[in-house]
């Protein structure tokens, strides 16, 4: 009740259920007054930190966020016992022991595969080095065939090359 002015001015700035647009980008939701900061402590749409990373994402989109925080805290998936932050995950496999790799042989032909700490003792086994010289030592003399083989197929090559030369020279060309 009362001049047309106070209606446009409670209507404006007082009334509880005049109707405010949330301003949080990608929502656009009509809310009345009254309810207008209930919807904005509570909308999906709010930008708010992450408390393990500081990453800013929307409030409706925190619960996915943990999916990919690099700043959770996981059990090492190789069953190690250590704690891991996600982030660190590629970090720690590089030297925990129960991640499976090959023997670091595994180019000359040796086949052991198991979890690191086990190889790290099969490469250090007397046995195993053995094996090793000899794997690594058939490989060299492999190579070096191979590198005669190149050589002489480039020497082929050259001459070639040289024939064909001499023989373009040979036609005026």
């Amino acid at each position: 009740v009362g001049s047309v002015e106070e209606r446009v001015k409670h209507l404006a700035g007082d009334c509880a259920f005049s109707v405010l647009e949330c301003s949080f980008e990608g929502c656009g939701a009509k809310v009345a007054r009254f309810a207008f900061s209930e919807h904005e402590m509570e909308c999906p749409h709010k930008v708010v930190s992450c408390e393990l990373c500081n990453l800013k994402v929307k409030a409706g989109d925190l619960e996915g966020h943990g999916l990919v925080c690099p700043n959770v805290e996981l059990d090492c998936p190789h069953g190690c016992g250590c704690k891991v932050l996600r982030g660190s995950l590629l970090e720690h496999e590089i030297w925990c022991g129960n991640v499976v790799v090959d023997c670091a042989f595994v180019e000359h032909g040796c086949k052991e595969r198991g979890k690191r700490k086990r190889i790290a003792e099969h490469e250090e086994d007397p046995v195993a080095s053995v094996s090793h010289s000899r794997l690594a030592a058939r490989k060299a003399a492999d190579e070096m065939e191979r590198a005669g083989a190149l050589e002489r197929e480039l020497e082929s090559v050259k001459k070639s090359l040289k024939k064909c030369l001499a023989e373009k020279k040979l036609l005026g060309s």
